[in-house]
């Protein structure tokens, strides 16, 4: 008998990399709308960035009472927002094991770390990159991370964003056929 086949198989370990903004809600929903086998594991991992600005403070005692309070306000609602999106994984699929962590640090930084301690197969991220230039469709987290990542990263954009990259694509070539005097 083939050894192959009595091995037990390693289950998929799929890092979601989340905050409270839209792309990570499409994050959410291209999860929800996919089939996963029940053996996959999922992380997801909600990274709050450090406050700046409180050394400025004329009052440094108040103020750090109030960073401190303001970080422990930031500290619960990314444990909602992570405890919501693992309750919405576990009706929409059955069987799977969800993990929530919350990480404070640099988000590329904290992604990267627990996607190489966790052993992830992939990063599911959204990307908050601003249409500036159509060509650069990355914000620097999902840059850093698709850059520097030991596994698969998948960066999710929003479906409106992605028409609209679609939609200037097609008018640049339809522009370029135009003035080279091809039509079609």
């Amino acid at each position: 008998m083939d050894k192959s086949r009595l091995e037990i198989e390693k289950p998929m370990k799929i890092l979601l990399a989340i905050d409270d903004s839209p792309y990570s809600e499409q994050v959410v929903e291209t999860i929800l709308a996919r089939h996963w086998p029940t053996s996959a594991e999922f992380k997801i991992l909600v990274v709050l960035e450090s406050m700046e600005g409180v050394k400025e403070e004329e009052h440094l005692a108040h103020a750090l009472d109030s960073y401190a309070a303001a970080q422990e306000k930031r500290h619960h609602a990314a444990e909602h927002l992570a405890d919501k999106v693992r309750k919405k994984m576990h009706a929409a699929i059955k069987g799977v094991s969800v993990h929530c962590l919350v990480k404070k640090g640099q988000p590329a930084d904290e992604i990267l770390a627990v996607a190489h301690e966790w052993g992830a197969d992939t990063i599911i991220l959204g990307a908050h990159g601003k249409d500036v230039c159509p060509h650069n469709l990355l914000g620097s987290v999902s840059h850093a991370v698709a850059k520097n990542a030991n596994c698969t990263v998948e960066i999710v954009r929003p479906e409106e964003h992605r028409l609209k990259v679609i939609g200037e694509t097609r008018l640049a070539h339809a522009s370029k056929q135009a003035h080279s005097g091809n039509k079609g």
